[in-house]
């Protein structure tokens, strides 16, 4: 299995909202007619969201955003509620300096 590569700092920093709801549902397992009625967007407009996401985590297909995603909450650090994997807050973009601290 090839491990999973974690966003940068500069692509999550770019994720806006809808995109990081959309990712979270999309890790939860979701279909894209599920994302658009919990979202209440269109199936099209999950999709067009699905493919600027790949683009900004550097992925290429569902199942390994979802393992970004799964990764990222499987750490012990805290950062807005959240917990992550890497030095960056997938959710906020927020720089972590030490486990738990935010800087």
């Amino acid at each position: 299995m090839n491990p999973v590569r974690l966003p940068t700092y500069e692509s999550r920093t770019t994720l806006t909202q809808r995109e990081k709801e959309i990712w979270s549902l999309l890790a939860e397992g979701h279909s894209n007619k599920v994302i658009a009625q919990t979202t209440c967007v269109a199936e099209q407009t999950v999709k067009f969201h699905l493919t600027r996401l790949y683009v900004k985590l550097g992925v290429t297909n569902r199942t390994e955003a979802a393992a970004q995603w799964w990764q990222a909450r499987a750490a012990s650090w805290q950062c807005c509620g959240n917990s992550i994997y890497t030095p960056f807050c997938p959710w906020c973009g927020a720089k972590m300096s030490v486990v738990g601290a935010v800087s």
